[in-house]
C-alpha cells in the first residue's frame, strides 16, 4: 500500500517499520486516510496508534464487518455509520445496471432476473459490483443469468470470477476462533432465507460438541455468547429480539451461506445428487427437498432430510454406516422407509424430523444408541415406545406440537436429558408424565408441558429437579399450592415459570414461599393462568422479572391489583387478562418505570382506565381488547410521550368513535393507531397471541 505513494523525499523501499513510513509520510499534512477490511482493534492499533496527528481537517476512515472494531476508536456512537442493512432496492438496481450494462440500462427481457440476482445480493454493494461485473463479460441471455443466480444460491466455486466474493469474508472468518468457526459454518444445515430460533439452535451446536464448557455458565448459555460473537461480527445476522433485547432468531444471508457451502464443513445435498462436485468425505450434508426412497436405495434422500453427517463414498454414492448427523422436514415419507434408512445409520448422533408428517414413532430410531438430539415436532405421532429408555445419550427430546398425550415413566431412564418439551397441539393442553423415578433426570434443564392432573406426586418429585431452568405446568389445583411451592423454593436458578389451572373458575394458591424469598429468586418469566385471590405476596421480590401474563385472576375490586407489580424495576411486559373486575383502573405516578408493552383484555367491568403522570414513561405498545365497559381512551394517555403503537381490538362503539375524536392529538405525539377485530375487519388488522396453555412459548 505505502509503495503506492509518491514522496521524492522518502525511500520507501528500504526496510523499515511500515507503521514508521506512513507515519513519515503524513507528517505536517492534513490527510484522508481510508483503512478498508480492518478485522480486529489490533490491526487498528498497529497502526492507527503510530500515526501523526496531522493538520486540522485530517481524517480517517474505517471500513470493517466487526461492530467491536467499529466502536473501539470512537468516542460518540455519532462517528458510526451501519451500512449493514445495505442498500434500497432502487441504489442496488442502479449499482447493478451500471457494472452489467454499458449504458446502464437493463433490457425488459432481463429484468426478472435482474430482480433475482438482486435478491441474492440483499443489498451488499460489494457483492451487486462484483456480480454485475461479472454478467458484463457473459452473453445477455436469460440462460446465462439464470445460471449466475443458481451458482449464487449454491456455492462460489462453479464460476472462479466469483471466487473474489469469498474475500470479503475470509478475513473475519479467519480471525474467528476454532470454535466459532463450527458453530458459523453449521449454519449451512438450515436452507436459503431460514429463520433460526435460537434455542433450537443452541440445542443443535451442543449436540454436536461445538460448545466448550465454562465455569459458572449452562452449555446453553455460553452457545448465546457465541451467537453473540457472531452477530458482532457481522457474520450472522440477528432477525428478531426479544423485549428483553436478547436474539430470540437469526438467519445468514444469502451469499454468506455460499460462502459457507464453499467451505465444504456442509455440503448440499443437489450438489452431490447433481454430481456437481466429487466429494469423498462429507460429514453434514444439507438437505432440505430430499425423498427418503432415494436415500434407502442409492445413498441420497432427495425429499425428506436436511442434514446428514459423515458419509463415505461407496458404489451407491453414501454409505449411511457412518452418517452422523439427519435432519428433515416437511415432505410425504412412509415409516416403513424411514425404517429402511435408520437400521444404517447406526452411529447418528442428531435425527432433526421437525415437520415430516410422521404418524408413528419410527421404531428403528430406539436402534441409535449414540443419539443425542431428537425432535419430532409437529409431526403427527400418538405415542411413544418404552424402549424409548435405550436412548441413554440422549439430551434433548422434542415433541412439541404432536399428538402425543403421555410418556412412559421409561423416560426417566435417559438421566443424560436436558430438554424435554412435550407441549402438544392446540387445545389439548399438556401431556401427563408418570412421577416414577422423574427425580433422576438431574440434568433436566427446560421441563414443559407437563399435566399434574391429580397426581401431586409429580409436584413433590420436582423439588428433586433443582437445576431447571424452564418449567410449565398445567391442570393444577388449589390444593396443590403448598407442595408446589415447596419445591419451587429448591429451584435456585429457575428463569421461566408457567402454570395454569383446571379450569377458569379454579384458584391458584401460590402465596407459601418463605420470605425473604431465596429461590426463585431470578425468574425473568412468569404466567399464571386461573383465578388468583391476591397477585402472590413474593412476586415483588422478583428483581429480575421482563414478563409476566397474568389470565383468568380476576382479583375482587378491593384488592390493590397493580400494588404488587408497579414496582418490579425490570418488568418490560405485562400482559393482563381477565385480571381485575373492577370499573376503575389507575398506573400510579412514578411507576412501571420500564414497562415496554401492555396489554389490557376482557376486563368486563372496566370503565375508567387512567394513566397518572409519570406512569410508564418508557412505554411504546398499548393494547386494549374486549373491555366492553371501557368507552374511552386512557385518562392522561397524551402523558406518554414515548407511545408509538395504540392498538385496539374488538371495542365498543362507544370507545372506536372516541378514539376517532381524539386521532388528531395521537397523530400529533406521532403514535400509530391499528385497529383490529377477531370477528369482522376494520381498518388493518394485527394477530394476537393465543394465551391457551397449550401456545405458550419457553423460547424453545
Amino acid at each position: 500500500m505505502l509503495n503506492n505513494f509518491e514522496a521524492t523525499t522518502l525511500d520507501l523501499h528500504q526496510e523499515q517499520d511500515p507503521r514508521s513510513k506512513l507515519s513519515l509520510l503524513l507528517q505536517h499534512k492534513r490527510f484522508l486516510l481510508v483503512l478498508d477490511n480492518v478485522w480486529s482493534k489490533q490491526d487498528w492499533e498497529f497502526f492507527v496508534c503510530s500515526l501523526p496527528k496531522g493538520l486540522c481537517g485530517s481524517k480517517i476512515i474505517i471500513i470493517t464487518r466487526n461492530s467491536d472494531v467499529a466502536s473501539f476508536p470512537v468516542k460518540s456512537s455519532e462517528y458510526i455509520h451501519d451500512l449493514s442493512t445495505g442498500l434500497s432496492f432502487k441504489e442496488a438496481h442502479d449499482l447493478f445496471c451500471k457494472k452489467a450494462f454499458q449504458d446502464g440500462i437493463c433490457p425488459p427481457e432481463l429484468e426478472e432476473c435482474s430482480r433475482k440476482i438482486l435478491n441474492k445480493c440483499e443489498g451488499s454493494p460489494f457483492a451487486i459490483s462484483t456480480v454485475g461485473t461479472v454478467l458484463a463479460t457473459k452473453p445477455q441471455t436469460k440462460n446465462e443469468w439464470e445460471e449466475l443466480h443458481d451458482t449464487l444460491t449454491s456455492n462460489f466455486t462453479a464460476d472462479p470470477k466469483l471466487l473474489v466474493l469469498s474475500r470479503i469474508f475470509q478475513p473475519c472468518y479467519r480471525d474467528l476462533q476454532s470454535h466459532l468457526k463450527s458453530c458459523f459454518l453449521y449454519l449451512g444445515i438450515f436452507p436459503e432465507d431460514y429463520y433460526i430460533r435460537r434455542g433450537r439452535l443452541f440445542r443443535l451446536w451442543v449436540a454436536e460438541g461445538f460448545v466448550e464448557p465454562t465455569a459458572g455458565l449452562t452449555v446453553e448459555e455460553v452457545a448465546e455468547q457465541y451467537l453473540n460473537e457472531l452477530i458482532d461480527s457481522n457474520l450472522v445476522q440477528a432477525s428478531s429480539w426479544g423485549i428483553d433485547g436478547r436474539v430470540k432468531s437469526c438467519r445468514i444471508s444469502n451469499i454468506v451461506r455460499a460462502f459457507i457451502m464453499s467451505q465444504k464443513f456442509v455440503t448440499d445435498s443437489e450438489t452431490i445428487w447433481c454430481r456437481q462436485t466429487e466429494v469423498d468425505k462429507v460429514r453434514r450434508l444439507s438437505a432440505p427437498n430430499l425423498i427418503i426412497k432415494y436415500l434407502s436405495n442409492s445413498g441420497i434422500d432427495l425429499n425428506g432430510i436436511r442434514t446428514l453427517q459423515s458419509y463415505k463414498k461407496g458404489s451407491s454414492g453414501l454409505d449411511l454406516n457412518v452418517i452422523r448427523t439427519l435432519q428433515g422436514h416437511k415432505k410425504e415419507n412412509s415409516d416403513s422407509q424411514f425404517a429402511m434408512v435408520l437400521k444404517t445409520t447406526r452411529f447418528l448422533r442428531v435425527l432433526d424430523l421437525q415437520g415430516v408428517p410422521l404418524e408413528k414413532f419410527p421404531s428403528s430410531v430406539v436402534g441409535l444408541t449414540l443419539l443425542k438430539y431428537l425432535s419430532l415436532r409437529k409431526s403427527q405421532i400418538k405415542t411413544v415406545p418404552q424402549s424409548i429408555e435405550k436412548l441413554l445419550f440422549l439430551e434433548t427430546l422434542d415433541l412439541k406440537y404432536t399428538r402425543v398425550t403421555h410418556l412412559p415413566e421409561e423416560i426417566c431412564k435417559l438421566v443424560r436429558l436436558r430438554h424435554l418439551l412435550v407441549c402438544n397441539n392446540p387445545g389439548s393442553g399438556g401431556v401427563t408424565l408418570s412421577a416414577g423415578n422423574l427425580g433422576a433426570l438431574s440434568s433436566i434443564q427446560n421441563l414443559s408441558l407437563v399435566k399434574v392432573e391429580n397426581d401431586r406426586r409429580i409436584l413433590k418429585a420436582l423439588g428433586k429437579l433443582i437445576g431447571l431452568r424452564k418449567l410449565g405446568l398445567t391442570d393444577v389445583r388449589k390444593e396443590d399450592g403448598v407442595e408446589l411451592c415447596c419445591s419451587l423454593q429448591k429451584m435456585e436458578n429457575l428463569s421461566s415459570f408457567d402454570v395454569a389451572s383446571t379450569s377458569k373458575d379454579e384458584y391458584l394458591d401460590l402465596d407459601h414461599m418463605q420470605s425473604p424469598l431465596v429461590a426463585p429468586l431470578y425468574l425473568e418469566r412468569l404466567f399464571l393462568i386461573g383465578r388468583l385471590e391476591r397477585v402472590p405476596k413474593w412476586i415483588p421480590e422478583l428483581t429480575s422479572l421482563t414478563k409476566i401474563l397474568l389470565k383468568w385472576s380476576r382479583v375482587k375490586p378491593h384488592v390493590n391489583s397493580l400494588e404488587a407489580l408497579e414496582s418490579l424495576p425490570n418488568l418490560m411486559e405485562l400482559t393482563l387478562v381477565q385480571f381485575y373486575t373492577g370499573k376503575k383502573l389507575v398506573f400510579k405516578a412514578q411507576t412501571f418505570k420500564k414497562l415496554m408493552i401492555l396489554r389490557i383484555e376482557e376486563f368486563d367491568e372496566l370503565n375508567l382506565m387512567k394513566v397518572e403522570s409519570q406512569a410508564m414513561p418508557m412505554l411504546k405498545k398499548l393494547i386494549i381488547s374486549r373491555c366492553q365497559g371501557l368507552d374511552s381512551l386512557p385518562w392522561g394517555i397524551t402523558g406518554l410521550i414515548q407511545l408509538e403503537e395504540l392498538i385496539e381490538s374488538d371495542m365498543p362503539d362507544k370507545f372506536i368513535a372516541n378514539l376517532q375524536k381524539h386521532s388528531a392529538a395521537l397523530e400529533m405525539m406521532q403514535i400509530r393507531v391499528i385497529h383490529s377485530s377477531k370477528t369482522g375487519s376494520n381498518q388493518s388488522s394485527t394477530r394476537f397471541q393465543d394465551f391457551s396453555p397449550s401456545n405458550w412459548h419457553l423460547e424453545s
